[in-house]
């Protein structure tokens, strides 16, 4: 086990000449090998400033109900990033970054607050306000880089920058779909990169959370809110938006559950091809050149994504990073007030916020409530989660309850099983 806090073990102008060499299509070798151990050294050396700046932004957001997650960027993007820029590695300002997710705009404004720019006195060296100014992309979020200052062991990493990213809610649901919708695709959407059609749509949504938080939409987006409205319906049901989410989410399979142990550090690796996510302890001494498979020209595949955060807990990793479980469920209830529906609801804290893992789209009103079991192991009574299922011995199935205790059936096959469920969950619920 390696110690969170990493000495730098090389020269500004070795981890430039590593950015220079890996930010080109390599094949392995000593001198790629010799480039990779600086990437991973000159990332790890931050690794230490992030956790720390997001125990101090976790202290201003949590009184106004928000909560926090930090990640080391990955070395697939870094190497994207000096591919398609002259930046240097060295100059890479958000290696680490940390995110955090507030309820409402009001409560986003009065964390800002908290923070100061250099020439105030503060510690803040960049302010992008992404939010008032949003891009063309529809991204909208407020950004901050920060110094990192501390004394005693914090003194090795003085001078290490930290991105910081605010949003809200809604603005955190749009942007964690843009990354899972571009996963279902296999492509780059985050980036601007993909179908004309489905960058358009994100666009109009944006546009659609802006009026719902009183934003401005920018003036890429200079038409009436009944004109944004009416393209963003018509886009939805040509790209048959709701459907191609739901699917994609119900395809994904669960991930492996820890519960917040491992030092609440966890590396997340998805392959959208097969369905698998594994979620694995993080900060272990652990170097493998499997980056050597994404190349930074056109080759790169989205579809294969890793991620390292630093999280409270795996509830809290699930509500960070969405887009790795693919939960688009919050999104297509923003989508339905397309329709004149209820509009998203509010919440005054983030744990009423419904970020449940597959969460389920809510069905048309039937007369008979929805039964839904899905291979994760789930169990959805009328879109309500009521425990968990699996196939037992001897080809019976049984039903686990939400208290862990299994309830008094069994069914030999899956029809029976189904139905003798949906006898007792009428009798229980």
């Amino acid at each position: 086990m390696r110690t969170l806090s990493s000495e730098l073990s090389y020269s500004k102008r070795q981890i430039r000449d590593a950015g220079k060499l890996l930010g080109s299509v390599v094949q392995r070798s000593t001198d790629v090998d010799g480039a990779f151990r600086i990437l991973h050294n000159w990332r790890w050396h931050h690794a230490y400033p992030m956790v720390r700046e997001r125990s101090k932004l976790t202290r201003i957001v949590k009184p106004h109900g928000g909560f926090t997650a930090g990640r080391l960027k990955r070395t697939s993007s870094i190497r994207k990033k000096l591919f398609r820029s002259p930046i240097q590695l060295d100059r890479i300002q958000d290696l680490v970054g940390c995110r955090a997710i507030l309820p409402d705009m009001e409560s986003l404004h009065a964390a800002l607050d908290k923070y100061k720019i250099i020439e105030d006195g503060g510690r803040v060296q960049r302010y992008a306000d992404y939010i008032a100014n949003p891009k063309e992309s529809g991204y909208r979020s407020a950004h901050l880089i920060v110094k990192f200052d501390e004394s005693g062991i914090g003194e090795r990493h003085a001078g290490c920058k930290v991105e910081l990213q605010l949003r809200t809610q809604l603005q955190h649901v749009w942007g964690t779909t843009v990354e899972a919708a571009g996963s279902m695709r296999n492509e780059d959407l985050k980036a601007g990169e993909g179908d004309p059609n489905w960058l358009r749509f994100l666009v109009l949504m944006s546009g659609h959370i802006a009026e719902l938080e009183g934003q401005p939409r920018g003036e890429h987006l200079a038409m009436s809110y009944r004109e944004l409205k009416a393209e963003a319906k018509d886009l939805s049901r040509h790209l048959r938006v709701a459907a191609n989410l739901q699917t994609f989410s119900e395809f994904m399979n669960e991930a492996d559950a820890y519960d917040g142990t491992h030092n609440s550090n966890y590396v997340l690796k998805m392959d959208a091809n097969t369905g698998n996510i594994s979620v694995h302890p993080a900060w272990r001494e652990i170097f493998e050149f499997d980056d050597l498979d994404e190349q930074p020209g056109d080759e790169f595949q989205e579809r294969n994504q890793s991620l390292e955060v630093s999280v409270d807990n795996m509830k809290a990793l699930r509500q960070a990073y969405p887009n790795y479980f693919a939960d688009t469920g919050s999104f297509l209830e923003i989508l339905r007030d397309l329709d004149g529906g209820a509009r998203p609801r509010s919440a005054d804290k983030l744990k009423d916020y419904d970020f449940s893992f597959l969460r389920p789209v809510a069905p048309p009103p039937q007369k008979e409530k929805e039964l839904s079991l899905l291979r994760s192991g789930y169990v959805y009574w009328d879109g309500v989660f009521v425990g968990t299922w699996e196939k037992g011995n001897y080809e019976h199935h049984f039903f686990r309850s939400n208290n862990g205790n299994y309830a008094p059936l069994e069914a030999e096959g899956y029809d029976n099983f189904v139905a003798e469920l949906r006898k007792w969950l009428e009798r229980t619920k």
